[in-house]
């Protein structure tokens, strides 16, 4: 994301355009998995617990992404976004895999569309949806239905991620089915907008650009997990040094991401909005970027099992837990 963010593209759509934000969706609902039973989906009686847990967390995201947005930056804030899908995932944590399943392949095929829908009827200046999405705080409305990332089509993403967690993805046979399903979507998708008139480009939101981007993501995740595994045991050492800035930064999301928001935000404050990104796009920043984030992570990492954001969270969502945790780092 921060590649498709600080360099310069020329008009020309880069590979990470939209296919990261789809990625960090779809680990998204991974996480998701994970902090509600992994493989095993939780008990009803669990269900308030973790819908505490997660509401906390959905707010907070919330919260961030509509402060993001009001510094009026000249990159689309998704954070909001992503703490209203984890709000409505709520109800769908106790859900079997076949009915997750389902659901995917729902929102894959309706989502665009509802989408769609939702945009031709706010348009209409005597509709319901326009006066709805009109003025500031309605502007945010209108932003979750249909700006860059629109709620009815990214579900499906974060539903796909929860199904991994749910399949258990330290299974081979996730990992393979992963890589050969999410594979297989993405050449499919690519196949047919390659030779016709459909489109899968980056914010599109169409049904195959949910496949090709959404079938790469989770075919990523497989192919990571995949690779972990086998070089933990075989003892692969050069791997796993390789994979250590990976863990380093994939343990500060939330702080890194806010971080280089921080850093675009200043440096774009001076410029009149809308101005020509190639102002302060540039190839040097996104290294400068990086380094930093990866030393700050790396160096982090040595004492906390947490990025300091992250720790935030999860101190808010579930106080005695993360007090319990802080004593183990000490």
């Amino acid at each position: 994301m921060v590649y498709a963010h600080v360099v310069p593209d020329n008009g020309v759509e880069s590979i990470f355009d939209g296919r990261s934000a789809m990625l960090f969706a779809t680990v998204s609902g991974v996480s998701l998995g994970l902090l509600s039973g992994g493989a095993r989906r939780p008990p009803r009686s669990a269900l308030p617990r973790l819908a505490r847990r997660i509401a906390v967390r959905g707010g907070v995201l919330i919260a961030l992404g509509l402060w993001f947005a009001s510094l009026a930056t000249p990159i689309a804030t998704i954070f909001d976004v992503y703490g209203l899908l984890f709000l409505l995932a709520i109800p769908l944590l106790t859900l079997s895999r076949r009915h997750l399943a389902l659901l995917v392949v729902v929102a894959a095929l309706s989502g665009p569309a509802l989408t769609g829908w939702f945009a031709e009827t706010a348009a209409e200046p005597a509709s319901l949806l326009h006066a709805m999405t009109s003025g500031e705080w309605g502007g945010h409305l209108g932003r979750w239905l249909t700006g860059h990332f629109p709620v009815a089509t990214w579900s499906a993403l974060v539903i796909a991620g929860l199904l991994l967690a749910r399949c258990d993805l330290s299974a081979r046979s996730t990992q393979a089915a992963a890589i050969v399903l999410g594979g297989g979507s993405s050449l499919l998708a690519y196949s047919v907008t390659a030779s016709t008139a459909e489109t899968s480009a980056a914010h599109s939101n169409s049904t195959w650009e949910v496949l090709g981007s959404g079938g790469l993501a989770i075919a990523i995740i497989g192919a990571l997990c995949l690779a972990l595994d086998l070089a933990e045991e075989n003892g692969w050492t050069a791997v796993a040094r390789l994979s250590s800035p990976l863990a380093a930064i994939g343990s500060m999301p939330l702080t890194l991401y806010c971080a280089h928001f921080a850093v675009i935000a200043v440096i774009t404050a001076p410029l009149p909005l809308g101005s020509d990104p190639e102002q302060w796009q540039s190839v040097s920043l996104l290294i400068a970027m990086t380094a930093l984030g990866v030393a700050f992570a790396l160096l982090w990492r040595r004492w906390f099992r947490q990025g300091p954001l992250e720790w935030a969270m999860s101190a808010l969502a579930s106080p005695r837990s993360s007090l319990r945790a802080r004593r183990m780092d000490a």
